[in-house]
């Protein structure tokens, strides 16, 4: 594999490289400080988490790192955080968070309370720090809801979330791998996008990691 920054790097249309992620992150965590929480931040007030492991929400422990998720919801009926029937980008982000080396998952769905008017309205005055605060947001910005997953991680039999070929040919001893379209490109097309709501998510995030149809972005 060339070591030229400008190397393009072939996608595999069935799984995720993880590994990769983490090298991002761990790139980031040496090398960028303005992507650190900021120094003396306000503290956030009775945050709970979904616990990946056991699936269940726990109450968070400050000494305990979690990354948060940001989604486009869809109609399915509600469901409990500890039913087990969760929303195919759920599914997905359960499962990232635990490839990733992490334990804990801030889904708003389950992690505020949406019968609370008054629990809602506390944490909906702290969602910054929220998502400050995690080491990490994953992004589900392919497909119109939270029905269509996050592509490259396939946690269902069917392959709805599955991610297109890459375009390449073999001349040779050579391979050619076309580069896949700007993130600006993804973003126009992007349902997640248009909502003010997620769009404000990421902003608040210090590190994102964007599923889009074809591709993966990690963005600090």
């Amino acid at each position: 594999m060339s070591t030229s920054p400008y190397a393009v790097e072939k996608v595999k249309a069935d799984a995720f490289d993880f590994t990769q992620a983490q090298r991002w992150m761990s790139l980031c965590d040496r090398t960028h400080a303005n992507c650190r929480v900021r120094a003396g931040s306000r503290k956030i007030v009775r945050l709970t988490v979904f616990d990946c492991h056991n699936q269940t929400l726990v109450a968070h422990d400050a000494n305990q790192p979690y990354l948060a998720l940001s989604y486009v919801w869809g109609p399915q009926p509600e469901t409990k955080a500890t039913s087990g029937d969760y929303p195919r980008v759920i599914e997905d982000a359960i499962r990232a968070t635990q490839k990733l080396g992490y334990r804990f998952l801030w889904i708003d769905r389950y992690c505020i309370n949406q019968t609370n008017k008054e629990e809602q309205k506390a944490q909906l005055q702290q969602m910054d720090l929220i998502y400050e605060n995690a080491d990490l947001t994953i992004v589900a910005a392919a497909g119109q809801n939270d029905q269509y997953g996050l592509p490259g991680i396939g946690t269902r039999a069917d392959t709805q979330a599955k991610r297109p070929p890459q375009p390449a040919a073999t001349i040779g001893n050579l391979q050619l791998v076309s580069s896949l379209p700007d993130i600006e490109l993804y973003l126009s097309e992007s349902k997640w996008s248009t909502r003010g709501w997620t769009y404000q998510e990421a902003l608040l995030s210090r590190r994102c990691l964007m599923f889009f149809t074809s591709q993966v972005y990690f963005v600090c």
